[in-house]
């Protein structure tokens, strides 16, 4: 083999081909072309005719953008080959070749502050999270990033640079996939992120390992024989095992066909899970749940999803309270619990998930069938069929559960923070959204047989419908969905009990596995917990949100008396209609080319604020608004590198709120400039200047209350 330095292969990686699905070699994608000056600095690679118009000591090339002889012998006397003079190296050079050098020097520089492509990155993240280094998997360069690179090199016996040259790249690949070196010791992940975040000389014995350390990440699957699919696994203690709350069995499926072009796979495709269902089962109940987002966690690659240990736990597929607080005895028909792996989207630093095999025609049913094939190949009874189906769905899978009902009718439907956007139905005008639409059958149908003389209550349990919704940041599109239910059901149905929606100040991601298993036991439960949708923010706020923090400051005059102001959240967190979002005037943005946006009548609020401020001697550059309304996605990107920058997801939610948990979604939420930097260094700072002090003494005339941790924070409240 060629040891050259400009040897292509050296610089090759595995991608992902999502034409085809397969793994193929491949360069980083090429990225934008870079200005001269972040040539001179090394921050992106350099086009042919950049290259050719950085000046040297000597001479300049031509800057035709051709490899002509000027380019050449420039190219040979700035990058001698080892063993060859100057001469000879000008005759080598191609382009093609030129670029890999130039693009694994950049990677280098990448490290010191320049730019590198965010998916090359992530792998050499995940790489260093396999040998057990413990990194976050952000696609972000940050400390930990940096300090886990160094700590590895010396781990290896390179220099402890910190750069990604050539070599390293060539030994952290072997290390990661070869497989011949154990797993080196992972140590504390301080909230700074500069921590030692790797091995000692020699990895500690397995059975030794320290309390703090995290589990290694989960590996790439491995390409099974065609004779496998369907194989269940036997080797249950290599991986993650699943547990289900209550008396039940799990079944976990390797690979299974209909789910095979999903990417993203970390561990099984499908997971089974039943209660007793007898000695010789024909009809049996079916649940389907429908996973969203992976949730980040540092040290684990979002892209290689495990179900067993990223998703079942919350899933809310339990036959008895998971939590192990409540008593109270969970589902009791005979139940199967189907958990299908999604499919990895790329979106949103790689935790999305979406499910294509399912929302195809047919999709759910095949999947059921091959689920009970499965059990009854374990329990070695006859044909299953299926006697309630029910569907679930958790955050994005809500939108592949509507695609569902196009073409499925399920029993049940139960929608966990879930409704980010409504699915169109143009077919049926009065009924505009997929999921009223199906709800409208269900409800005729159940109206039409409680009508017959039916007792409700057996009914419904036993062929009767239900759709319960639950909401947390979905608010704006789940009272679409209660205003379409209360103009199905007349006032006073008993029917009322099986479909309502419904709200909770639960975390997002802790909302199944609460709620999931109580709805299992009967869907027309009340739930402590979820009140209904008719509830008042206020009334919610008062009802299960804790008290605020008051705070003392000094008034805003010399010798005026101290001025005192308490916390009130805002709670639920709900997302305006964009009717209700308004850009502010360029005269009160902090920074005039920054589009800001807030809730109506926040703003009105605010420019009044402003105003009387301004007339009370605060200086006019201050109290402008550095952030207001921002929406669920945009916070992923704001905490991810929040998570980078204080080493751990602890840490980061002192200074973030995780997605759906921030009151600038509502656009009630105002970032002020009160005097220097919003950070927490700055903190200290800003309590002892004027406008802060102002803001104590005067906001909550203007419907604005504080929040401790942050001076510049401010909500808004109308009453």
């Amino acid at each position: 083999m060629n040891n050259s330095p400009f040897e292509p292969e050296a610089f090759e990686f595995d991608f992902e081909d999502r034409r085809s699905g397969r793994i193929r070699p491949s360069f980083p994608p090429r990225p934008p072309a870079p200005t001269r000056s972040q040539f001179r600095g090394r921050s992106a690679p350099p086009t042919r005719s950049q290259f050719q118009s950085r000046p040297t000591q000597s001479s300049r090339a031509p800057s035709q953008g051709r490899f002509q002889r000027g380019t050449s012998s420039r190219f040979g006397s700035q990058f001698p080959r080892q063993g060859s003079s100057s001469r000879q190296h000008s005759r080598f050079p191609t382009w093609p070749r030129l670029r890999p050098f130039m693009q694994t020097t950049m990677m280098s520089s990448a490290f010191t502050g320049g730019g590198a492509d965010s998916d090359m990155i992530r792998m050499i993240q995940s790489q260093l999270s396999a040998l057990g280094f413990r990194v976050p998997v952000t696609g972000v360069l940050g400390p930990a990033t940096r300090r886990a690179v160094r700590l590895f090199q010396q781990s290896v016996g390179l220099p402890a640079n910190g750069s990604l040259d050539r070599r390293t790249v060539q030994t952290l690949r072997a290390r990661a996939s070869g497989g011949a070196q154990p797993a080196p010791q992972a140590a504390p992940f301080a909230d700074d992120g500069l921590a030692d975040a790797g091995p000692p000389p020699e990895a500690a014995p397995s059975d030794a390992a320290p309390a703090d350390a995290v589990p290694d990440a989960a590996p790439a699957a491995e390409p099974e024989p065609a004779d496998t699919q369907g194989e269940v696994s036997q080797n249950p203690a290599a991986k993650p095992a699943c547990q289900c709350a209550g008396k039940c069995t799990h079944l976990e499926v390797d690979r299974v066909p209909l789910l095979a072009a999903h990417r993203g796979k970390g561990g099984p495709d499908l997971v089974i899970v039943w209660n007793d269902l007898g000695t010789k089962p024909q009809a049996v109940d079916v649940v389907v749940h429908l996973h969203g987002h992976a949730k980040y966690r540092p040290g684990q690659n979002p892209r290689r999803l495990n179900l067993c240990r990223d998703i079942q736990p919350l899933s809310g597929l339990d036959f008895s309270d998971p939590a192990g607080k409540d008593a109270r005895a969970g589902r009791q028909r005979p139940t199967i619990l189907l958990l299908p792996r999604g499919n990895n989207t790329g979106t949103d630093g790689g935790t999305g998930y979406d499910f294509p095999a399912l929302r195809a025609s047919g999709g759910l049913q095949k999947l059921i069938d091959f689920a009970f094939a499965q059990v009854q190949q374990k329990l070695g009874v006859d044909s299953l069929r299926t006697k309630r189906l029910i569907l679930t769905a958790h955050s994005g899978g809500g939108h592949d559960l509507q695609e569902i009902l196009r073409y499925a009718d399920p029993h049940e439907v139960h929608i966990f923070d879930g409704l980010y956007n409504l699915a169109q139905n143009p077919r049926t005008p009065k009924t505009p959204y997929v999921l009223a639409a199906w709800a409208a059958k269900r409800i005729a149908r159940d109206q039409s047989a409680i009508a017959s003389g039916r007792p409700p209550d057996q009914y419904m349990a036993a062929a009767g419908g239900a759709l319960r919704v639950i909401s947390l940041g979905t608010w704006r599109l789940s009272s679409i969905v209660n205003q379409a239910l209360k103009k199905l059901i007349p006032a006073g149905s008993p029917l009322a009990k099986w479909y309502r929606v419904e709200k909770t100040r639960e975390s997002h991601c802790s909302i199944p596995r609460r709620f999931g298993w109580q709805l299992l036991a009967g869907s027309g439960a009340d739930i402590k917990g979820l009140v209904a949708a008719g509830t008042t923010s206020h009334e919610l706020e008062l009802e299960i949100a804790p008290s605020g923090h008051t705070i003392t400051s000094p008034g805003f005059r010399p010798g005026a008396p101290n001025c005192s102001a308490t916390e009130r959240r805002i709670k639920p967190i709900v997302e305006p209609a964009k009717t209700d979002v308004t850009t502010i005037g360029v005269k009160y943005r902090h920074d005039k080319h920054k589009k800001v946006l807030l809730e109506r009548k926040t703003y009105q609020a605010y420019t009044k604020l402003k105003a009387a401020a301004e007339a009370d001697g605060v200086p006019v550059n201050t109290l402008t608004v550095v952030s207001g309304y921002r929406s669920i996605s945009h916070q992923k990107v704001l905490f991810q590198r929040a998570v980078e920058k204080y080493g751990s997801e602890k840490a980061a939610t002192k200074w973030v709120a995780p997605p759906g948990h921030s009151a600038h979604h509502t656009g009630r939420a105002i970032d002020f400039y009160v005097g220097g930097s919003n950070s927490s260094t700055n903190a200290a700072k800003q309590r002892t200047l004027v406008p802060y002090r102002w803001l104590v003494c005067n906001a909550l005339r203007f419907g604005f209350t504080p929040y401790a941790a942050e001076p510049w924070h401010w909500e808004f409240h109308s009453a």
